[in-house]
């Protein structure tokens, strides 16, 4: 029997906090206005208020803890309690018939500091500075790379498993539009391949269709060297066969990876760039899942759709003036790599390699101390190698800019801006990696004693008192009895201590 719908919101509770006295009646109107407003989802609004006070005062704990300087370790029971949190309210919202969470990045998702694009070679950072806001210099700038590494044949980065190629694949999920427009733009760096390519053994561009057709069939010709792959979203959302696990989807950008132990002469360098908006990103998620994702710089612009000018201006003017510039320059330089008999091989000094260890080693350490996602701490790993890659491919643009001559020699070591402006890159993608994966609609963890167990730990906060802890699963629905059976368990394994009689402390 249908529940009776109710024709008034009621008050808000008036222990409520200002921030959830909004929530009550911002989704309140909402289910009013769509007749849905009953007993039961009256209490899963209050529910929803409760546990926005429950968030509201890990923030605050948090924000006290960065103040006193607390230890990584510390903050990080807070990090998951909050997560954990965020998840109960995704649900309720879920309950009420409401999207659990936007596909939006949160506004302080981080940008490429100055210092990354002073460090870049020249060229790369004049068509760069035309650009203003720094979103959209970060979404040109790696809409660049992809077309950049197409360019260069015949080099490899030495590294502790053997030599990977220059490739490179950039994932941007923007919502403004502007992504999609500089794709356009850069487009005209695929001048030098275009111009190079041989119809019977080349080819420059070619669709996503193409490229699974024939790693399927294994039609593609001995001689036959791909470099960019061009493809957009509907392809991939409206064709299930290549989402299949372990399909060749993955294997085409995962293939990138694929160290080879000795110099190969004959090494393919196959890069990639897919733009979505954060509606396709989701559908993307859920098809193939996210691992997908791991051989990918990923980038989230939180900025939404609104009106761009077309009007050409001295700036517009003088970025397709730089690009024409470089890709002037990419010609000359694949022309030039391409007759080479052996590879350029690119190798960096201890004190670079130390750079990267020590900034990807802290990072492990952090998504680790977390509980993240394991498909983090794969893209932590390629974010090193995607680091050595980009350094590369930086060194080889500046030797060649200053000394042509260079790239013609055996060996080939980067400066230390190669490198600096390859891990601000490399790090800043891992950052949005990490946000993106949060708006992932994906599974969670489930515990060998079950889903609830797990989520129950998780809720809990640093410190509770047992009146808090039977609060805290009265509102997941979790029965009395029960709520203490989990206490104890999570006593008998050590994940939650007694510090006095009815007051426990969780163990990170």
């Amino acid at each position: 029997m249908s529940q009776k719908t109710l024709g008034t919101l009621p008050d808000p509770p008036r222990h409520l906090s200002d921030d959830a006295r909004r929530i009550w009646l911002e989704v309140g109107i909402k289910l009013l206005r769509d007749d849905s407003l009953t007993e039961a989802s009256l209490q899963k609004l209050e529910d929803l208020c409760y546990w926005e006070d429950q968030r509201l005062g890990i923030m605050e704990k948090l924000r006290g803890d960065q103040a006193a300087g607390i230890a990584k370790s510390g903050r990080s029971i807070h990090l998951k309690n909050l997560k954990a949190v965020k998840q109960e309210m995704d649900s309720i919202r879920l309950q009420l018939g409401m999207e659990a969470k936007e596909t939006k990045l949160p506004e302080d998702t981080p940008s490429l500091p100055d210092e990354a694009y002073e460090s870049l070679p020249s060229l790369v950072r004049s068509c760069c500075d035309r650009l203003g806001e720094a979103e959209r210099k970060d979404m040109f700038l790696l809409a660049m790379l992809p077309f950049i590494a197409a360019h260069l044949p015949k080099t490899l980065a030495e590294h502790a498993d053997g030599y990977y190629t220059l490739s490179v694949n950039c994932f941007l999920m923007d919502g403004s539009g502007f992504a999609k427009r500089a794709s356009v733009k850069v487009k005209a760096l695929s001048y030098g391949v275009l111009n190079l390519a041989d119809k019977n053994s080349e080819r420059a561009l070619f669709t996503i269709e193409d490229e699974l057709n024939r790693s399927e069939d294994g039609r593609r010709s001995q001689n036959e060297t791909r470099t960019l792959l061009q493809t957009d979203m509907n392809t991939l959302l409206q064709n299930d066969s290549v989402f299949r696990e372990a399909g060749p989807l993955n294997d085409l950008f995962e293939q990138i990876f694929q160290a080879v132990p000795v110099v190969q002469p004959g090494q393919g360098n196959l890069s990639s760039l897919i733009i979505a908006e954060p509606k396709e990103y989701t559908g993307l998620a859920l098809k193939s899942g996210p691992g997908l994702f791991s051989s990918f710089l990923l980038y989230g612009n939180h900025q939404s759709e609104g009106w761009q000018s077309n009007r050409p201006d001295s700036s517009t003017r003088a970025l397709s003036k730089d690009i024409a510039r470089l890709s002037g320059e990419l010609f000359e330089i694949k022309s030039r790599l391409k007759e080479r008999d052996e590879p350029l091989t690119v190798e960096l000094s201890d004190n670079q390699w130390q750079m990267i260890d020590d900034t990807f080693a802290e990072k492990m350490e952090i998504i680790e101390e977390l509980g993240l996602s394991g498909e983090l701490q794969v893209i932590n790993q390629k974010a090193a190698i995607y680091t050595l890659k980009l350094a590369a491919i930086f060194a080889v643009l500046r030797v060649y800019e200053y000394d042509p001559v260079s790239v013609d020699g055996e060996y080939l070591t980067p400066s230390d801006d190669d490198v600096i402006a390859a891990l601000w890159i490399a790090d800043t993608c891992l950052k949005h990696a990490i946000r993106l994966y949060e708006i992932i609609p994906g599974k969670e963890d489930v515990d060998a004693r079950g889903d609830r167990y797990l989520k129950y730990h998780n809720v809990l906060p640093a410190t509770f008192e047992t009146a808090e802890a039977l609060e805290l699963a009265e509102k997941m629905g979790i029965p009395e009895r029960t709520a203490k059976r989990y206490l104890n368990g999570l006593l008998e394994e050590k994940k939650v201590a007694r510090v006095r009689r009815g007051l426990y402390e969780k163990i990170s």
